[in-house]
């Protein structure tokens, strides 16, 4: 848990650094740097006060830290298979096509990814903050060492995502080395108000005879999430064009992590069957 900082040994500090400045300086300089230095530091109890004690019907625990997941192939992980065992991974999911999914979260997400514009205000004026930031930044970076320690590697993090996937309920990152080709998704239309989804995957141009390669990583997506009990049904892929089409009905609304699986592994393949795009969305159906 964040502390907020004790004011009083701060203004004592302050007053100490500045009171040998008053016969050099003047006394209204001293007064001002003062009044300057209660001000900050009011400020700054404001802003944890935002955090900590939101105004709103919300309290901290309930409010939306929407953060990304760490998604990549097991060999960009340092050691995957102990992956859970940091402190910062909630848990671990291993997908088919050799990818793992790490739930990464850190209390700092909590501020960095705040839709309060008050409370990321603490980024810039608390120094607590930011050296939590360049701690989960640094322990991220451990956790991926084989990604980072590659030649091909960037040292942004963020210049190693190669797909991102958005939806209403919980966000991801697919990180991958050097500039992949990637396709675009959409999954944004996806929330918690069902567990039915449809998706729409359109092939290039001209590459409709990869429909039976599409259908064969749905196939695959499918007997591992069966496997795992999330699935209630399935439809047959039906092929019009270049667009494939799929319903799934989940057991619960619980299945985001599922859907992210099926996406990286269209991702995975999109060179192999020529993927263009993929859509994922709620279902609208009357059927019960």
């Amino acid at each position: 848990m964040f502390r907020p900082p004790v004011p009083a040994a701060g203004i004592k500090s302050f007053i100490s650094s500045h009171w040998l400045s008053v016969k050099s300086v003047g006394y209204d300089f001293f007064v001002a740097s003062i009044r300057l230095s209660l001000f900050l530091y009011i400020d700054r109890l404001y802003l944890w006060e935002l955090f900590l004690f939101p105004k709103t019907s919300q309290t901290r625990s309930n409010m939306s830290v929407n953060y990304a997941r760490i998604i990549a192939k097991k060999e960009f992980f340092k050691d995957w298979t102990s992956a859970s065992q940091n402190p910062r991974v909630k848990y671990v999911l291993e997908f088919p096509y050799d990818y793992l999914l790490a739930d990464y979260y850190d209390e700092v997400f909590e501020i960095t990814h705040s839709s309060d514009d008050e409370i990321r205000k603490l980024i810039k004026i608390d120094t607590l903050v930011r050296k939590k930031i360049e701690s989960s930044i640094l322990d991220e970076k451990e956790l991926l060492a084989p990604l980072y320690s590659h030649p091909k590697a960037k040292s942004i993090l963020s210049s190693n995502i190669a797909l991102s996937i958005w939806t209403k309920m919980k966000r991801y990152h697919v990180y991958e080395l050097g500039n992949p080709n990637t396709i675009n998704l959409s999954c944004w239309d996806v929330s918690c108000n069902t567990s039915k989804i449809q998706m729409s995957a359109k092939l290039k141009k001209g590459n409709s005879a990869n429909y039976n390669l599409v259908e064969k990583v749905i196939a695959d997506w499918y007997e591992w999430a069966d496997g795992l009990n999330v699935i209630n049904f399935a439809s047959e892929t039906s092929f019009i064009r270049e667009i494939v089409e799929l319903e799934i009905y989940f057991n619960d609304n619980n299945f985001a992590d599922y859907l992210a699986a099926l996406a990286v592994m269209l991702y995975d393949t999109h060179k192999k069957t020529s993927l263009k795009s993929v859509v994922f969305s709620d279902l609208q159906t009357n059927i019960l």
